[in-house]
């Protein structure tokens, strides 16, 4: 009887430390999210790395260190780390998302498609990481000048994440490119409502206007984004919009 208690107490003993260790993982990995969201990538692979020494197979701090080696140009490691990744984990769709965007990141675009596709298959009910997923399959088409497939799959990323002004952005350039600048228009007012100090979306949406021939509106727009740093727009002012601002 004495051993079965012990024994029993030895698991549970054993299940709580797991869950600590876990915990502090846990926290360990926030605070590394957040030295990448201060651009600190640094201090942001230090962190990362010390929880990969007390748990050299945790998932989610190897996906950040192969982010991280993107997010430094460091592309080769990074498609390195993440074939390893592979071979360890298996078919793991936030690994098969890191080597899809090294991929893209070494030009291989026909490749990234195939493992993006694969991680998608493998995302189960994930709606946040299948977001991620369409959004990179959707640069990796747009590479490809496979615009179509681009649209739809930046299209379904926003049907899953309507929060994420890059998406936006990205299917707006298409449109524009495609002359349709209405609905360029449409997506670049999206990227200004949740991302307000966004040089890019007022640039982009300035020379949408220009093309349909709304200078006020467009001029606006560039006298916006050479305030937040844009110098395409401060271009677009002195060649086009000071005539525009003598005449009202």
């Amino acid at each position: 009887m004495k051993y079965w208690i012990l024994l029993l107490s030895f698991f549970l003993a054993t299940q709580l430390c797991m869950a600590q260790t876990n915990s502090e993982l846990s926290s360990m990995l926030d605070v590394a999210e957040d030295y990448i969201s201060l651009g600190d990538y640094e201090a942001a692979m230090q962190q990362v790395d010390k929880i990969l020494k007390i748990d050299g197979s945790h998932l989610q701090a190897t996906a950040t260190k192969i982010d991280l080696y993107l997010l430094t140009g460091d592309y080769k490691k990074a498609d390195k780390l993440a074939e390893e990744a592979l071979e360890r984990f298996g078919n793991s769709p936030i690994i098969l998302l890191e080597k899809g965007k090294a991929s893209i990141r070494r030009g291989k675009s026909k490749d990234a498609i195939e493992e993006l596709s694969d991680a998608l298959s493998e995302s189960g009910s994930d709606r946040e990481l299948q977001s991620k997923i369409f959004v990179n399959r959707g640069a990796a088409y747009q590479k490809l000048q496979r615009f179509n497939e681009a649209m739809e799959d930046y299209s379904s990323a926003i049907d899953l994440n309507s929060t994420n002004p890059n998406v936006y952005m990205y299917r707006g350039v298409i449109y524009y490119s495609q002359t349709d600048y209405m609905e360029a228009i449409s997506d670049f007012d999206q990227v200004i409502e949740i991302d307000p100090q966004n040089p890019f979306a007022f640039y982009n949406r300035g020379m949408a206007y220009f093309k349909l021939q709304k200078f006020e509106e467009a001029c606006d727009d560039f006298h916006k984004a050479c305030e937040l740093g844009n110098t395409s727009a401060c271009r677009m002012i002195v060649n086009h919009c000071i005539d525009i601002n003598r005449n009202q």
